[in-house]
């Protein structure tokens, strides 16, 4: 029925954008279903018309769409037809609450040439979900009132006791390491030195490649891990403040002290790993290697002249 729907609504939308001399752009959304039960997967299905002269952007589905969470993406579908274009978009998406719920009404913006806004925006669709649960079960389980919980007082010499115990154990404990430190030195026992930053990313590199993300297609695990591997090398060795911090801290550290070292390849990586972690982004097995290859060069070019890297056991995942 959409196939017959569409056309028409496109000709009615551009003749009347004709008449008006406005540029082309219109969004509708239907989906499958508006009823079902808790955690069912509905598809939504997102189409927008638009003057070929107008740039669109796809509307970020990374917080779902009200009380609607989105479990998965399709790739936008752009057909061109007499100077305009149809945009269309799938998404799967699914509620956890029940009774009457609506899917509001989606937003897409355009911007033509000289930086002029459009706005097209969705209808909202109202549901109705069901528990999955009987509703003689249901009611069963509602919270019945209880009794409030009764104090008993605690004696005040109580806390001088326990803090009296607490202060004992950790001199105890203070008193044990000194101990043993003091009887390793005079035995002639030395404790391991860490490893230098360079030789310790490498060990991290050839861990994450016995893990064999990529081959097993986990790219948000893989992505997750060389990023962090990245972060701690640049922090170590050029005392740049990255670990423990987000791709938007690490940009204002890097425009007030870049590393020499550094340049904005790094940013541009922090960056892509962030989209494949956390907004899902699709990825490959060869856009994996690819930015393996990159911090393990960045390692290697940038380790002290008279240091050694044992090479990597395990060579990059090949894609098929």
């Amino acid at each position: 029925m959409n196939k017959v729907i569409l056309p028409i609504l496109l000709i009615i939308f551009m003749a009347a954008n004709a008449i008006a001399q406005l540029p082309a752009f219109w969004a509708n959304a239907t989906v499958d279903s508006t009823s079902g039960t808790v955690g069912d997967i509905f598809k939504l299905n997102l189409v927008a018309v638009a003057d070929s002269s107008l740039s669109v952007a796809v509307p970020s589905a990374k917080d779902g769409f009200g009380e609607f969470q989105v479990l998965s993406t399709t790739e936008p579908s752009i057909e061109d037809s007499n100077g305009y274009r149809l945009y269309k978009l799938s998404y799967e998406i699914s509620a956890y609450k029940t009774g009457g719920l609506y899917l509001p009404s989606i937003s897409i913006k355009a911007a033509d040439s000289k930086g002029a806004e459009y706005t097209a925006s969705t209808d909202s669709i109202r549901f109705e979900i069901q528990s999955v649960l009987p509703a003689t079960t249901a009611d069963s389980l509602l919270i019945k009132d209880i009794k409030p919980i009764f104090e008993f007082p605690i004696p005040a010499y109580y806390y001088v006791i326990i803090a009296l115990v607490t202060i004992t154990v950790a001199m105890l404990i203070y008193l044990y390491i000194r101990h043993r430190k003091k009887k390793s030195r005079l035995m002639g026992i030395s404790e391991k030195p860490a490893d230098p930053p360079w030789v310790a990313a490498a060990k991290m590199l050839d861990y994450l490649k016995n893990q064999r993300f990529l081959e097993r297609g986990e790219f948000r695990q893989f992505f997750f891990a060389l990023s962090e591997i990245g972060k701690f090398y640049a922090d170590k060795r050029f005392n740049f403040p990255a670990i423990e911090k987000t791709t938007f801290e690490i940009i204002g550290e890097f425009d007030n002290h870049q590393p020499v070292a550094l340049d904005a390849r790094f940013i541009e990586f922090l960056k892509e790993a962030d989209l494949v972690k956390f907004a899902k982004f699709p990825s490959s097995i060869a856009q994996g290697n690819g930015w393996l290859d990159y911090v393990e060069d960045l390692i290697i070019t940038t380790k002290p002249s008279d240091a050694f890297i044992s090479p990597p056991k395990i060579n990059s995942v090949v894609e098929q």
